[in-house]
Order: C-alpha cells, then structure tokens, then sequence
C-alpha cells in the first residue's frame, strides 16, 4: 500500500524489516520489492534470516541463506554448526564448534563434549566471557546434574561457581548435595 502510494523510502524499510523478521512471506517480498535486492541480501540480514528459519526448522531455506552469505566469519560458523546440528550432523558441527573461539561455540561444546576436562575448560571459558548470564547458569546447571552422581568433588567445585552467579539456585544445589 506504501508503495501505491509513492512512499517508496517508507515501503522499503518496511519491506526489510519483514523480510529480516519473517519466514512466510519471503518469496512475495522479493518479487514485490521495488528496490535494489541487495540491500535485502546483506549479509547481517541474511544471518538474522537462518536464525529465523532455524527456528521454524526450514532447513532448505536455511541452506540456501547461508550459501549466500559472502562474508564467511566466526557468526557465519556458528550458524553452520547450528544447522549441522539440527540436521543430524553432530561430528561435523563439532568440528566447526570447536574451531570457533566465540563463547556460544563453547556453550554449545559443553552440551556436545564428551571428555569432562574438555567440558570443564569450555565452561571455564563461558564464565570468563560476556555471554549472558542465563547461558552461563545453564552450562552450570547442566554440568552440576552430571556431577552430582558421578562426581562430587567436582559438584562441590562447580556449586561455589555458581555462588556469585545466583544465590538462589546455590543455595537450591547445596541442599542437593
């Protein structure tokens, strides 16, 4: 309707921010986008677009967006090992996670890790970073249900980690132990 109208600088930011936000209307947009397509093909667009797709578990589309991106960065990694993951790849998104130094890389390893010295060194690393703090607590949480009936000076190790984190959820894990 903006751009019936001659509104065309308006029709385009909004044209981007649907196209940035949505999976459905893909397809309409770029027929219907009166501009320069590129600008919709950045590659900051295109990476929040498979982090959408993702979401919805549109694989192929996801595929084809990362093939798009130009610049192939340590983001660009990650969202390779997330689709990787979530289609079944396990060994070769590992691979890409681990070559990857950003802290969510490491979160994601945590989970996917088998050696508990490695998981214990990806945790480390997270604590160090600026990732959030609720990534942070639930790498924790996940390696303190491992250790408690495995490992308890580990769980000891790991509850005093957790201290400066959230007292609550210390205090609910010291009970446990």
């Amino acid at each position: 309707a903006l751009l019936e109208k001659g509104l065309d600088d308006k029709s385009e930011k909004l044209f981007k921010e649907v196209f940035e936000k949505s999976n459905f209307y893909d397809e309409v947009i770029l027929i219907n986008y009166p501009g320069n397509r590129k600008e919709l093909l950045s590659d900051s667009i295109l990476k929040q677009k498979v982090k959408t797709v993702l979401k919805e578990r549109d694989f192929d589309k996801a595929s084809l967006y990362l093939h798009l991106i130009k610049r192939k960065d340590y983001e660009y990694e990650l969202l390779k090992a997330k689709l990787l993951l979530k289609t079944g790849r396990k060994r070769k998104a590992i691979k890409l996670l681990r070559k990857n130094p950003s802290p969510e890389a490491k979160f994601y390893l945590i989970f996917l890790e088998q050696e508990t010295e490695k998981k214990l060194e990806n945790l480390n690393f997270i604590l160090n970073s600026n990732i959030e703090k609720e990534k942070k607590i639930s790498a924790l949480k996940f390696l303190l249900d491992r250790s408690l009936i495995k490992n308890l000076s580990l769980f000891r190790k790991l509850v005093e980690k957790l201290k400066s984190l959230n007292t609550k959820l210390y205090k609910e894990y010291r009970a446990k132990y």
